[in-house]
């Protein structure tokens, strides 16, 4: 059977095949859009930041499984961003570009530190008997009080994340990119940034998923300074 298709003018023509690169274009813009439901779904059982070790109640395991994934989601979440930003020179994008790593490395280094030991120290105190686990828990205790220095990483982390995503919502206002591309960066930074945990996480999540799909589908404006 021919493949010829006939066009209203009488004239034949070869039917458009998909080519390489849109497959290629079909598969980038999955993985980006799969990153932050990715997030989403780890941090959906995020329970609520403990006061203390013993807030943590049965739940350590997946206190400590979820930080764990999170470890594995921050440097793809800072390629995400990063390819946001791309074509983009103005000087926001450049504030967002410098202190995206400072971000990543904080973020993940108190998350490491406060969820996952935390958790570890909680679930361990759980599994101990005698003085071996009033003295466990007495150190998860001390721990979710959060001593010096993680008060200083949390804040570099915190604030630098933050800052981050401001910057890319003001370089994509700069260039003219849809106000929901604007506002679900602007959204992402400080919900995720001050408050990972269900539901603030999620919802941060959700606008840096709406700005990745309004970019990807709406066409990318490129400008400098």
């Amino acid at each position: 059977m021919s493949s010829l298709k006939q066009t209203t003018m009488g004239a034949f023509v070869q039917p458009q095949q998909p080519t390489a690169s849109t497959g290629a274009t079909l598969a980038r813009r999955a993985l980006l859009f799969s990153i932050p439901v990715a997030t989403a779904l780890v941090i959906f059982r995020h329970p609520p930041d403990p006061a203390t070790a013993t807030d943590l109640g049965h739940h350590t395991g997946l206190y400590i499984w979820i930080h764990v994934g999170l470890l594995f989601m921050l440097p793809l979440l800072g390629i995400l961003i990063w390819t946001l930003l791309r074509g983009i020179e103005n000087r926001a994008a450049t504030i967002a570009r410098v202190l995206l790593p400072v971000a990543l490395v904080f973020y993940a280094a108190f998350d490491s530190l406060v969820g996952i030991v935390a958790g570890l120290l909680a679930h361990e105190a759980m599994h101990m008997s005698g003085m071996v686990s009033v003295g466990a828990a007495a150190l998860a205790e001390r721990w979710m009080e959060i001593p010096m220095p993680l008060p200083v990483i949390s804040t570099i982390g915190v604030v630098s994340w933050t800052v981050v995503l401001l910057a890319a919502a003001v370089a994509h206002r700069q260039v003219g990119s849809s106000w929901v591309v604007v506002a679900g960066l602007a959204l992402a930074g400080p919900l995720f940034g001050f408050g990972h945990p269900f539901i603030t996480g999620v919802i941060g999540m959700a606008g840096l998923l709406a700005a990745t799909v309004a970019l990807e589908l709406g066409g990318r404006a490129q400008t400098t300074d």
